[in-house]
Formats: C-alpha cells, sequence, structure tokens
C-alpha cells in the first residue's frame, strides 16, 4: 500500500545583484523577509529594502497581496535627504512576464514597454523637492492582478537630464513550481545489517516529517505517517533545494524498537525524485526480555506446550473436541488459525507455508520433529507459538478504561523480527535486496554496517513473549 500525500513547500531562491556608477550610489539591505503567496506556497528571496541615488533614498515599503481581490500592490516612498537639486522623475521597471499592471498611484504616470527587452517602465515626471518641503517624501504604488512574487527591480531617478539607476524590491515573474516525491521505507531491521530485506517488514503510522535546509536552518513543510508495511511517500510542490527526512528515534509505542543508526537524512540540491530512503529499527531485545518477563510488559500469550496440545487435539473429532473442557479449537478453527499465519508476511514463503495437512505439519514443528534438535528447531517452536498467540488475539496488551487493549503495533513486530531471522536461519529468505537504509556523513552518503541478530536472540525475544508452562497450561 503506498501513500501519496501532495503537499506544499517553501522554496528559497537567492538573487544578488550588484550595480555601481559614478553618479549614483546603492546600498543594499539584504533579508529573507518576503513572505508571498499563502502559507502554503511562499518563497524568501533576497530584497534591496533601499538604494540612495542623487542624495535621495528610495525605500520599498511593503508589499499587500489581496486575496479577496485577487490583486499584489508594491508600495514606495522616494525622500531627498539633503538640499541638493531635485530630482525631476521616478522610474520603476520590471520584467512583462510579472503579469497585468491594473492599477498606480499617482495616477499621473507615463508606462511605457519595451518589446525587444520585455521590459515594462512606469515613470512619474513629478520632482522630488529638497527637505523640508511638505511633498516631501513622495508616496507611489503599482497594483498587479494575481499573486506576484518579491524579487529585486531596477529603480532609477533623473536629474537635469541625467539618469542614475539602482536596484530596490519589486515584483518579479511568479516561479514555477513542479512537483518533487521523497519516498521509501521505515522497517525493522531483524539481523541488524543496515539493509533493507524483502522479508524485513515495515512498520506502520510512524510519522515522516520532511524540512526544507537553510544552511543550518530547518524549516517543517509537511508530514505522512507510513502505511501498513511501512512504505511512505511525500509529494511536495517545489522547483528543488535542499531537503530533510525525519523520523522518531523511538517506536511501537515504547522504547523497545529504536532507529539506528540515524534518525534524519539530508539532501542537497534536489531537483528530482527521490527514492530508497529508509530509515532501519533495532529491537532493545535485553530491555524486551527483561520487560517481559518482569511483567513490566502485560501479555496473555500462551505457552508452546498450550498449542501443541491444542493442535493434537483439533485433529480428532469435533464430539470429542467438545467433551474435553481444555480444548479451545475446533479442527475447522485450527486451520483458520494456520491459514492466516501462512498470509501474515506473503513475502516470506518460509517459514510457514504448511502442507494439506497443516495441523500435522505445525505439531511436528511444536514437538521439534521437523528441524531435530537444533537452535533453528527452538527459534522455530517458539516463533510459530509466537504466530498463533497474535494470530488467536493474543499478545502484549495494555488497560485502558478497566478493558484490554492489544498493543498491535508490538505484536505485529515481534513476528516480524521472528520471520526475518528464521527465514535467513533456513536460508530461504527473497534473494533480492530492496535497498540499504543511508547514513548522511561529511560530504555524501554512505551505508552502515551493524553487528547481526543471532537465532539466539530471537529464541530467546520470542520464549519470553510466549512465556512458558505445561501442556493445557494457560
Amino acid at each position: 500500500m503506498q501513500s501519496f500525500i501532495k503537499v506544499n513547500s517553501l522554496l528559497l531562491l537567492l538573487g544578488i545583484f550588484l550595480f555601481s556608477c559614478d553618479t549614483a550610489s546603492t546600498t543594499f539591505d539584504e533579508k529573507r523577509n518576503a513572505e508571498i503567496g499563502d502559507a502554503k506556497n511562499s518563497v524568501f528571496v533576497v530584497q534591496n529594502e533601499s538604494t540612495t541615488i542623487y542624495d535621495n533614498e528610495i525605500k520599498f515599503i511593503n508589499r499587500i497581496p489581496d486575496e479577496e481581490e485577487g490583486t499584489t500592490t508594491f508600495n514606495y516612498s522616494v525622500e531627498n535627504i539633503s538640499s541638493s537639486p531635485n530630482a525631476n522623475s521616478f522610474t520603476l521597471e520590471w520584467e512583462e512576464c510579472v503579469g497585468n499592471l491594473i492599477d498606480y498611484s499617482p495616477s499621473d504616470a507615463e508606462l511605457t514597454e519595451n518589446e525587444n527587452e520585455v521590459v515594462v517602465k512606469i515613470k512619474w515626471p513629478q520632482a522630488i523637492p529638497a527637505t523640508p518641503a511638505a511633498s516631501n517624501p513622495r508616496f507611489y504604488s503599482i497594483t498587479f492582478d494575481g499573486n506576484i512574487p518579491l524579487g529585486t527591480v531596477t529603480t532609477s531617478l533623473t536629474r537635469q537630464e541625467a539618469p542614475a539607476s539602482g536596484l530596490i524590491a519589486g515584483p518579479v515573474c511568479p516561479v514555477e513550481l513542479s512537483e518533487l516525491t521523497f519516498s521509501g521505507s521505515v522497517y525493522i531491521d531483524a539481523n541488524e545489517d543496515n539493509i533493507k530485506q524483502p522479508e524485513e517488514y515495515g512498520l506502520d503510522n510512524i510519522e515522516v516529517r520532511i524540512y526544507s535546509l537553510d544552511g543550518e536552518d530547518e524549516t517543517f513543510i509537511d508530514s505522512v505517517f507510513t502505511e501498513e508495511d511501512g512504505d511512505f511517500s511525500l509529494t511536495i510542490t517545489s522547483s528543488g533545494g535542499d531537503f530533510r527526512i525525519k523520523v522518531p528515534a523511538n517506536k511501537v509505542d515504547n522504547i523497545y524498537y529504536q532507529a539506528h543508526p540515524v534518525t534524519s537524512l539530508d539532501f542537497t540540491n534536489v531537483t528530482e525524485d527521490v527514492e530508497d530512503i529508509h530509515f532501519a529499527y533495532i529491537l532493545d531485545t535485553a530491555q524486551i526480555i527483561e520487560d517481559l518477563l518482569s511483567g513490566a510488559i502485560l501479555k496473555n500469550t500462551r505457552s508452546t506446550q498450550y498449542w501443541a496440545f491444542q493442535l493434537q487435539h483439533a485433529a480428532v473429532n469435533r464430539a470429542q473436541v467438545l467433551r474435553n473442557p481444555n480444548v479451545d479449537f475446533t479442527r475447522n478453527e485450527m486451520n483458520e488459525l494456520l491459514t492466516l499465519i501462512e498470509n501474515t508476511l506473503p513475502n516470506v514463503q518460509e517459514p510457514f507455508q504448511f502442507g494439506p495437512n497443516k495441523i500435522q505439519d505445525a505439531l511436528r514443528i511444536l514437538r521439534g520433529q521437523k528441524y531435530g534438535n537444533s537452535e533453528v528447531s527452538d527459534l522455530m517452536k517458539e516463533l510459530l507459538t509466537a504466530e498463533l498467540n497474535v494470530m488467536s488475539d493474543r499478545g502484549a496488551f495494555t488497560i485502558e478504561n478497566d478493558e484490554i487493549k492489544l498493543n498491535d503495533p508490538f505484536n505485529r513486530a515481534i513476528l516480524i523480527f521472528g520471520e526475518a531471522i528464521a527465514c535467513n536461519a533456513l536460508g530461504t529468505c527473497p534473494t533480492n535486496t530492496v535497498g540499504m537504509s543511508m547514513v548522511t556523513v561529511s560530504g555524501g552518503i554512505t551505508t552502515g554496517v551493524l553487528s547481526n541478530a543471532t537465532i539466539s536472540d530471537g529464541t530467546r525475544t520470542l520464549s519470553a513473549f510466549n512465556g512458558t508452562g505445561g501442556i493445557g497450561s494457560r
């Protein structure tokens, strides 16, 4: 199952322009405070708040988007900050692709378009008086149809027929954004080799968060929760940039599964989809065993002996089953449980694909007859017992409002862990590798290598989950 969540993002654009000439000096107040669009489609650019030409300070006051009217207004002021001669006119220019200019103030301006350069100019012919004239400073505005971004444009003043130019914040062409998809999985790394194997199933309901990066600063964009198989897919609207993907450090509703070796991955200069982003979680088996045995983790599981007894007696006729108060399952009910086990993790054809006589095959495993006297046989006994427990709605649980609530994520994770170790021990795991989990290092991405979990680790963990007891024990 795949989840496709479309989200919008923050796009980082940097545009720095330097200009100088004999008759004008420009100062730049570079700042990333030009948020445009709505909250789901924001762009930050380097902008110039003011520039000084002929002792006149041209200030960008603000950008005002009007969502109801569907317009964007840019406001400016020009002030003569000395007793120098008046400037005769004020001009702004922008690219034609910015869009339709629908209003401007003062209204006695001259609007021209240069078809060859695809540039639009607006010129106000009023003189800018020297200080302290009442009309100093003068104020100007231009309004466009649509949601227009803020960037850097050219402005100029004319004095005694000599123009001088500088740079100022102003309207720029809307950026065409594309979609980027980040996809991968969050999975249980049963053998702790930091490689995503097909038999290592994912964890569901894990929040995967994506951030945009600007140096060391991160800005949250959105998140998505993993599907039942642990897969995730995050689609954002962006033209590219640097991004960070994060997962929680601890999961499965407790501290027993920890993301390792990393909880976040950085991706730089992204311009296309990124796939095979895998986050590995490993078990703290020592803590799980301790808490299962001490009762810190509540459970209502049954032992291997209990299930061997149930299998043995479910094989007889229904009348005998009904007469025995210790028998909880009929033949049909037990076959249904074993069928559920066969279909629990379909990627792993072994260890549990029973033959035509499911009950007898399962009983041979629990009695230690199928794999002989070996570590593998002990592992298979405990794993099948755990599968029977979980498929019959038993396992770790909590008490909520005086009612038992099974910890389904924890119980499923126990099975994922056990089956992955078992198929490796039997040599029956799928042969193709899905992909390696990635570890961010200085300058790039490499693979991590961890110590392998052993057959003994699996057996001891599953045994603690199942508990002990004699035949027919409850």
